[in-house]
């Protein structure tokens, strides 16, 4: 007999990528199929996120912190590298987190800048 998965919870997943015009329309697009699909999104733009504070500060060490309510952690890499606040940039510091909690992580790179790469364009240094 195989196991019946039909009862088991769906994984949330955090989605995390920059705001730029490049990847919003991807981001939209993932978020509305993975959602369709059954999905809990943990979206800091939704208005279901339970933000605490106000600060900008706050706001940021709260998504940074919801990467742990997640069981699987998926990012969205173009060309920008994203809002620097100590020399790091917020998606930089929500993949760090879901990496420290051995969160399940599945990138997905823009072709352009993964061709950058390949191509030697961008180095292994880039913040990218």
């Amino acid at each position: 007999m195989f196991l019946d998965v039909t009862r088991l919870e769906k994984p949330k997943l955090f989605i995390s990528s920059t705001m730029d015009r490049q990847t919003i329309n991807y981001r939209k697009d993932m978020i509305e199929q993975l959602k369709n699909e059954g999905y809990e999104i943990i979206d800091f733009q939704s208005n279901d996120f339970p933000y605490g504070n106000t600060t900008d500060q706050t706001i940021i060490n709260e998504t940074i912190e919801a990467v742990a309510k997640a069981n699987v952690f998926i990012l969205i890499v173009d060309s920008n590298y994203g809002t620097i606040i100590d020399n790091k940039s917020v998606i930089h510091r929500e993949y760090q987190r879901a990496k420290d909690l051995n969160k399940s992580v599945f990138v997905f790179i823009h072709k352009d800048v993964w061709s950058d790469f390949i191509n030697k364009k961008i180095s292994n240094n880039s913040l990218i």
